[in-house]
């Protein structure tokens, strides 16, 4: 499967190489469209767009999947999964995950979360999508993604 992974903390964030980590150790296909910096908060925002300003897209090497196609954008992750969704970075994904989130979604704070902002773009663009976070430490067991059961 065809997997877009984003999140909110940037493309350099812990949450999001582990979680590139166990997907690529499953057989997935990954490829990784995220904001080159923190946008916590944002929502399903997909940033300021005027006409003829263009959005920066760099290539990114993430240190332990360095195989894995990824693009830092200076936008939110919703413009982030957008773009993927219509062609921006290869073939459309099938599914988007967006995470892993340092800290919880959880009640009102949920409909401001980019960590859930991307994972709502992808299932209203018609993907399957998902939105992982994990607790604050020193509480949380963070970004420990233990293999699939079989």
């Amino acid at each position: 499967m065809r997997i877009l992974v984003t999140n909110d903390d940037g493309i350099d964030a812990p949450g999001l190489a582990a979680l590139v980590g166990r997907l690529v150790a499953d057989g997935h296909e990954v490829v990784v469209a995220a904001p080159s910096s923190e946008r916590s908060g944002s929502g399903t925002s997909l940033g300021g767009i005027f006409d003829g300003t263009p959005v920066t897209v760099t290539d990114h090497v993430l240190p332990a999947t360095p195989s894995v196609r990824a693009f830092g954008i200076d936008a939110p992750p919703g413009l982030a999964v957008l773009s993927a969704c219509v062609g921006a970075f290869g073939e459309a994904p099938d599914a988007v995950i967006s995470g892993i989130n340092a800290g919880p979604n959880t009640g009102r704070s949920l409909l401001f979360s980019g960590t859930v902002g991307g994972a709502l773009t992808g299932a209203l663009l018609g993907r399957s999508a998902m939105a992982v976070s994990c607790g604050f430490l020193p509480d949380a067991r963070r970004f420990r993604c233990s293999p699939a059961p079989r």
